[in-house]
């Protein structure tokens, strides 16, 4: 318990719950027993699922993590994602099916699993068969009044990192979508805060260099804020 305690960030000890805490010691220790190890948790109150899922970390995981869940028909409404420093990904999201409930079939999971290993091993694309999601006439007719996409980049918020925060009308895979375009981008994501309001997803982004930097070329910062907008429109 000290060991896991020891090896994650500030952040993981004063924002999750001790029995979240625990369960994610159960997971982990003393080693992972599988590539991808996976636990959910109802929370019928909220209409959500959380899970938890922990892989060994490598650049771009929490991309595939998004994408793997995206792929199984499942919107994300909010996540938590840490890493310690023994080198393992623990990421908590928020989950639900299309038809906005909790996600209480176990097929579901056991399927996150398969294709999320899958993507690890190389066997498999994190595009390959993402779904479209079918739009209702409600929908449809709230994003015709939806607000045009927004990307703001910060510096001055974090002396560590380069916050990037996207506002955009919610869509099944737009997560997945926004963290390929930061891993393809060369930035590696060390937090990430997402929520959905209403029918609009607001994504912080706390991202540096592949060697740990804040992104202060202004060039690559009017690159990275064009690419995004552009998936988005």
């Amino acid at each position: 318990m000290e060991r896991f305690l020891d090896s994650m960030p500030a952040r993981y000890l004063s924002a999750t719950p001790a029995e979240q805490i625990a369960t994610h010691i159960t997971m982990t220790q003393p080693h992972l027993r599988a590539p991808v190890v996976l636990h959910s948790e109802q929370n019928f109150s909220g209409g959500f699922t959380n899970v938890t899922i922990c892989v060994v970390e490598r650049r771009g995981v929490f991309s595939m993590i998004a994408g793997a869940l995206s792929r199984n028909k499942l919107n994300i409404l909010g996540a938590q994602i840490y890493t310690s420093r023994y080198g393992v990904a623990v990421d908590t999201l928020q989950v639900e099916t299309l038809g906005k409930t909790p996600v209480t079939d176990s097929r579901v999971w056991r399927q996150v699993e398969a294709d999320l290993t899958a993507v690890l091993e190389d066997r498999q694309s994190c595009e390959t068969a993402l779904p479209q999601r079918h739009q209702s006439a409600q929908e449809r007719k709230l994003q015709a009044f939806a607000k045009p996409p927004q990307v703001i980049i910060d510096n001055a918020g974090s002396d560590s990192y380069t916050l990037i925060e996207v506002q955009a009308q919610d869509q099944l895979g737009l997560l997945y979508k926004l963290t390929r375009l930061l891993f393809e981008g060369g930035l590696d994501i060390a937090l990430a805060k997402i929520s959905t309001e209403a029918n609009r997803a607001i994504d912080v982004f706390y991202v540096t260099d592949t060697l740990g930097h804040k992104i202060v070329d202004e060039t690559i910062v009017s690159t990275i804020r064009h690419n995004l907008l552009a998936a988005l429109h």
